[in-house]
């Protein structure tokens, strides 16, 4: 004889079936019948009833059962089963008031269902990592998608201190939501790497019995480090298939992680393991640089180590964000930085400090020598002076690809020039400019005219990397044959 507790969702009584599952979160779908097999179920007034069992943990056709007894959300139910005679027992005994739903501004999903309970209790492995704790487990979908379970801390735009993850890529969420759709009526949905959840409080943890349990209320709302569209899949195919909310998923979570630690973790496993847009990791990179020595950093892998002690990406990084937000700059709202939108655009940010790493704070330009707030200054006077003589405003390539990485590679020479006379103003970069680009001839005589760079027509659309090396070296040479510029006074 098997019996156990069940309170019916609003999902099921919704969608008319029943999650043979108790409150504990065991699954009984399997002991009583296989999948397909009709069962004669009977009701407290002893009704009769016919229900089929269904894929996963549930039973289908119960409309009937439903109606007669009035079910409602949030109703417990008593479920025995008799192996001698096949018969099932669904009893309705108490209506439980409904849940309260947390309020939140910017809710992260719309999950299908609400788990009832907000305590979840769960055979686990407990795996140490040096420092890091995890516990090795599975939640069904219902858990997962229960409101306010988990949260997705995305990099925001307009205040890149808050928030690590990448957009979330809806069509690639909706090709997983249509292979469970597909697979799960054949048994063959199959979602094996594991999702990893992360809190900064901690859960309990039973080593006689490995169970893990926590509440909710009191952990949530997890982050999501590595997982986001595995979850949004599970979400969209959940939505159109409830029997998919028992749908079982591998999940590691770590307790007692701090946010910035929880931010190095989705670094290490996007850098290490997979790939992410460069621009979010610029910005965590940038992050922890401003971190040492101010927030407990975990060990990171050497080579992200090296990135962060260099601040290289946060020097980067205030560069462009000063271009790209200070008015009257050349550059402004030109950048697309990590996780925007903007249709205005021109040249996205990985793009931008890549070239600023790679030419402009560099041992061999003199502007690295210089303060944060003094490279900002000086860079914009420098894009104030080439836009001056080549932007007419008509559509160019002069602030896309080819003209950040040519003025970037050309800044090193340039600025060395300026560094003798330590003047560094917008007048005198112009001059400094017109002279060299009246100083060349050949193939490149046309790069300080307006035309060379318009977006169809000039000649700049065909530039790569060879193209770009032999123009800096022309302009180099064109630069270095100017005269009186060491002497220029303000």
């Amino acid at each position: 004889m098997i019996t156990f507790e069940h309170v019916l969702t609003e999902s099921e009584v919704n969608s008319q079936y029943i999650n043979l599952t108790d409150d504990r979160g065991d699954q009984y779908g399997d002991r009583i019948a296989k999948h397909g097999v009709v069962l004669e179920v009977v009701d407290g007034e002893g009704r009769k009833f016919s229900m089929k069992r269904h894929h996963g943990n549930q039973l289908t056709r119960c409309s009937g059962w439903f109606l007669r007894n009035a079910i409602k959300p949030n109703t417990r139910t008593t479920i025995t089963f008799d192996p001698v005679n096949s018969t099932l027992r669904i009893v309705p005994t108490s209506q439980l008031p409904p849940a309260a739903t947390p309020q939140t501004a910017n809710p992260t999903h719309q999950p299908p269902a609400m788990n009832p309970t907000t305590i979840i209790r769960r055979p686990a492995a407990r795996v140490a990592q040096g420092n890091l704790k995890l516990y090795a487990t599975s939640l069904r979908a219902r858990d997962l998608l229960a409101e306010r379970f988990y949260d997705i801390e995305r990099l925001d735009p307009e205040d890149p201190n808050q928030g690590y993850q990448r957009v979330l890529n809806k069509g690639r969420a909706k090709k997983l939501a249509d292979y469970l759709l597909g697979g799960h009526d054949d048994g063959d949905a199959f979602l094996p790497t594991s999702i990893f959840l992360a809190t900064d409080k901690p859960v309990d943890y039973d080593e006689a019995t490995n169970t893990l349990s926590f509440d909710i209320r009191e952990v949530g709302p997890f982050s999501v480090v590595d997982g986001q569209h595995r979850l949004e899949g599970l979400r969209m195919a959940a939505t159109e298939c409830p029997a998919l909310l028992d749908f079982e998923v591998a999940v590691n979570i770590a307790a007692n992680l701090p946010k910035i630690a929880q931010m190095c973790h989705f670094l290490i496993v996007n850098t290490t393991q997979k790939s992410v847009d460069a621009s979010v990791s610029q910005r965590i990179f940038a992050r922890l640089t401003t971190a040492i020595g101010v927030d407990p950093v975990p060990n990171l892998p050497k080579w992200i180590q090296r990135v962060v002690e260099s601040g290289d990406d946060e020097q980067a990084l205030r560069i462009a964000d000063y271009l790209n937000r200070t008015p009257g700059s050349p550059w402004q709202r030109k950048i697309e930085m990590a996780n925007e939108e903007n249709s205005a655009a021109t040249i996205k940010q990985k793009t931008f400090v890549k070239a600023l790493k790679q030419f402009v704070l560099t041992a061999n330009n003199p502007l690295s020598l210089y303060p944060s707030d003094r490279q900002q200054r000086i860079m914009l006077n420098y894009w104030a002076a080439i836009a001056k003589i080549l932007d007419t405003g008509e559509e160019t390539v002069l602030f896309k690809f080819s003209g950040s990485e040519l003025f970037s590679r050309f800044s090193i020479p340039f600025f060395t020039k300026l560094a003798n006379s330590g003047d560094f103003t917008a007048a005198t970069m112009e001059r400094l400019l017109r002279q060299t680009f009246d100083n060349l001839d050949g193939d490149s005589a046309g790069v300080g005219h307006p035309d060379w760079w318009l977006s169809g027509t000039g000649a700049a659309k065909d530039l790569n990397s060879a193209g770009l090396t032999r123009i800096n070296a022309d302009l180099t040479a064109a630069l270095h044959r100017t005269h009186g510029a060491d002497n220029i006074t303000v």
